[in-house]
């Protein structure tokens, strides 16, 4: 390869890495928590992204499931979680590194009878974003 190319090459990759807008560094961890805010049932919950299924998991009352990662080099992450319990069911990306919905390292949804919410740490309070299918 001519000295030349080499540099060009270098100069647009460079132009290229700083283009990407990702919140997260790939090395610092992020922890995504659902707790389970239901009247007394066990959330039932099932995660994975392209790469990691996390498995179907049973959470009590009043306790939490969460996890952590790294996020991919290209910083296109995603998780998907299907939650149910016997007053409905809803499928959403808990984690998606393309969006800015979570603080940078936590994402925190809190299951309800009524809805799911995140958590908005610039307001410091709970936010809805679905509500359960039946």
């Amino acid at each position: 390869m001519k000295p030349g190319l080499s540099y060009i090459s270098m100069f647009f990759l460079l132009i290229y890495l700083s283009q990407i807008q990702v919140t997260n560094s790939m090395f610092d961890k992020v922890r995504v928590h659902i707790t389970d805010g239901l009247t007394n049932e066990a959330l039932n919950l099932h995660c994975k992204s392209k790469d990691d299924d996390l498995g179907t998991h049973y959470v009590p009352v009043n306790e939490e499931y969460s996890w952590e990662f790294r996020l991919n080099f290209c910083g296109t992450t995603r998780f998907t979680c299907d939650l149910w319990w016997k007053g409905g069911h809803q499928t959403f990306n808990a984690y998606d590194a393309t969006i800015d919905v979570c603080d940078e390292v936590d994402c925190i949804w809190r299951a309800t009878n009524d809805e799911i919410y995140l958590y908005n740490f610039l307001k410091k309070e709970y936010k809805k974003k679905y509500s359960w299918d039946p």
